[in-house]
């Protein structure tokens, strides 16, 4: 098989990264080894999946997921010897880190969900931020940043935190009992395909852009997001009923949820 017609979770390989695809679901299971954290390889592996999926049509939800920790963070130690030896290709690992947290996972056409079953510390807590929705187990546990260096966490506050702590901190969206967390996560998967992916996709670009964005240049945004929609969903074969409930939201005439 030629390499281009693999998908990017096919083409990229890192040894701690596994992938599964199913039904319009990709499944990345980010295994860990022992207390080390994540190399420049697992990031630039990450970074190429993230940069690949808005092609990736066949993928309407993408769910990150450790085996059994979510991730250990960039590797303090490993990070400090490659910025001596290779800073060039250290810094590009560290914005695209960045970039993660403050821009990629939250303008992907994907939903992003996080399930958090045992540690998460440092910056995976960065790629459990930039997800659309994290779920926990209540048997959890995160360390936050303490510090930056170069604009990104990487020294751990030495307290560890439990799920409950990591909700209220708005570090996760949902907290369940680790015997919950797949049911959660099956009836969240559901919901999500649910959706029109069209009208998902401009749900997460209104939400990534206007947030700095004055009234007026929102509403003008907004506007010619949905005309953008309208026009998609009729090459599909027509306008569906989710662009008239898209209408009644940007009218405040509803207020569609999970479940709406």
């Amino acid at each position: 098989m030629n390499p281009s017609d693999l998908a990017p979770w096919e083409a990229a390989r890192h040894p701690l990264i596994d992938s599964e695809f199913q039904a319009g679901v990709l499944v990345l299971r980010m295994r860990s080894a022992g207390d080390i954290g994540w190399d420049l390889d697992f990031v630039e592996t990450l970074a190429y999946i993230f940069q690949e999926l808005p092609t990736c049509a066949q993928v309407r939800v993408v769910v990150l997921r450790g085996e059994p920790d979510f991730g250990l963070g960039l590797d303090l130690a490993h990070f400090q010897h490659m910025l001596t030896e290779q800073a060039v290709r250290t810094r590009q690992a560290l914005q695209r880190i960045r970039r993660w947290r403050e821009h990629t996972c939250r303008v992907l056409p994907q939903a992003v969900i996080s399930v958090v079953d045992g540690r998460c510390r440092g910056t995976a807590l960065d790629l459990v931020h930039a997800s659309d929705i994290a779920l926990a187990a209540d048997t959890a546990r995160f360390q936050a940043p303490a510090s930056t260096a170069d604009g990104l966490d990487l020294l751990l506050d030495p307290h560890t935190h439990d799920a409950a702590h990591a909700l209220s901190q708005g570090w996760v969206s949902f907290c369940h009992p680790v015997e919950g967390l797949d049911p959660a996560l099956q009836e969240l998967l559901a919901s999500l395909m649910a959706k029109d992916p069209l009208a998902l996709q401009f749900t997460k670009e209104t939400l990534a852009m206007v947030g700095d964005m004055g009234w007026d240049v929102s509403v003008s945004f907004t506007a010619a997001k949905f005309a953008e929609i309208k026009a998609r969903q009729a090459e599909q074969g027509g306008p569906s009923t989710r662009s008239n409930a898209i209408a009644g939201f940007l009218s405040g005439q509803s207020k569609p949820g999970l479940k709406g």
